[in-house]
């Protein structure tokens, strides 16, 4: 079986994976990729005999597994390799990062919001402290 741009986004339309944009990584067009928020898929169009696939350092094993059995299921019985990938995860400027990068990045980010939420509940926890009540 020789893989199109088609049949995957068939599969990723059956298994409901959202993909946000697809497009060439390259201006040869040789290598095609699906992008969605919580994995990339891509493959080379000259050798379609197996795809890549990617998933977000925050993905779940449960979400990971279900795809990849299920792409197995559907691709691989027929002959297509499925590779993964290093996981990746995006900066605050929107770099793309891969592998320990995309783990600091995220538990960077992680962290940040932690902290982040703490101080806002704590400001509005001393607001309504501090707050006076008036008489209707």
């Amino acid at each position: 079986m020789k893989l199109t741009i088609k049949k995957i986004e068939s599969v990723l339309k059956s298994l409901d994976v959202d993909v946000f944009d697809q497009f060439y990584f390259d201006d040869k067009e040789t290598l095609y990729g699906f992008l969605s928020y919580k994995l990339v898929i891509h493959f080379e169009v000259d050798c379609p005999d197996a795809i890549y696939i990617s998933f977000h350092v925050n993905s779940e094993p449960e979400y990971t597994s279900y795809i990849i059995m299920n792409l197995y299921e559907k691709l691989g019985s027929k002959g297509i390799n499925i590779m993964t990938m290093e996981s990746f995860a995006y900066d605050p400027e929107g770099n793309f990062l891969t592998g320990e990068e995309a783990y600091k990045a995220f538990e960077e980010e992680t962290h940040m919001e932690i902290i982040s939420n703490f101080m806002h509940r704590q400001a509005q926890m001393k607001y309504l402290m501090d707050m006076k009540g008036y008489r209707a």
